[in-house]
């Protein structure tokens, strides 16, 4: 069993793994988060990029040009948000206010190679399905462009993509058979967690 220094300051929570957990750890006690944990963690983390969404409803009706101008900015904030909150503080913004901690199998924190493996999948599904819509709206002529609605001009753009249908699919079956594998196994695992070896552990 591990030892404390009970003289010594307390560990932030965010910045690791806490002597409370692990002493659960060397204890073999690991407290796995419950379906609705998560699901909450992630409508926390999508109410926290809704503004960038929003900035393409309001303002990608003024320039085809938009998505491009966009998707730096947002590719940043979401590698921001799954790549280095994971590392430097155990979770995405969602987790953390939902008292979660994504780990290693063992309970250690994880790595840059384990929150890239976790977050890879659908970050180069996105990736591909923005690229792709980006050149769709690029070959759009300006008037055609600027004379549609917001969804008029979705389904025009859509329509314009190469292999949309099976980019949409891939990603939907991703999303919700994780689902389906985080409430099918103990530990709550969906399948970035199987790819990523990892673990969502409640604090």
């Amino acid at each position: 069993m591990s030892q404390t220094d009970p003289y010594s300051p307390p560990q932030s929570s965010l910045g690791g793994i806490t002597p409370s957990e692990q002493h659960a750890i060397d204890n073999g006690v690991l407290r796995y988060s419950g379906i609705w944990q998560r699901i909450g963690a992630a409508l926390i983390d999508f109410v926290i990029v809704l503004p960038l969404l929003a900035m393409d409803f309001f303002f990608g009706s003024e320039s085809r040009y938009f998505q491009l101008y966009m998707l730096v900015p947002i590719q940043m904030a979401t590698l921001f948000l799954h790549i280095y909150m994971v590392v430097k503080f155990g979770g995405t913004p969602g987790k953390l206010l939902m008292g979660l901690r994504i780990a290693q199998l063992d309970g250690a924190a994880v790595t840059v190679k384990h929150a890239v493996l976790r977050y890879g999948v659908l970050w180069a599904l996105g990736l591909v399905i923005s690229i792709l819509t980006i050149n769709a709206a690029l070959g759009m002529t300006d008037a055609e462009f600027l004379s549609l609605s917001y969804l008029e001009r979705t389904a025009a753009v859509g329509a314009r993509v190469p292999f949309m249908t099976p980019l949409t699919i891939l990603m939907n079956v991703w999303i919700w058979g994780g689902v389906i594998s985080a409430l099918a196994t103990h530990n709550r695992r969906a399948l970035h967690d199987f790819v990523a070896g990892t673990v969502v552990l409640r604090k």
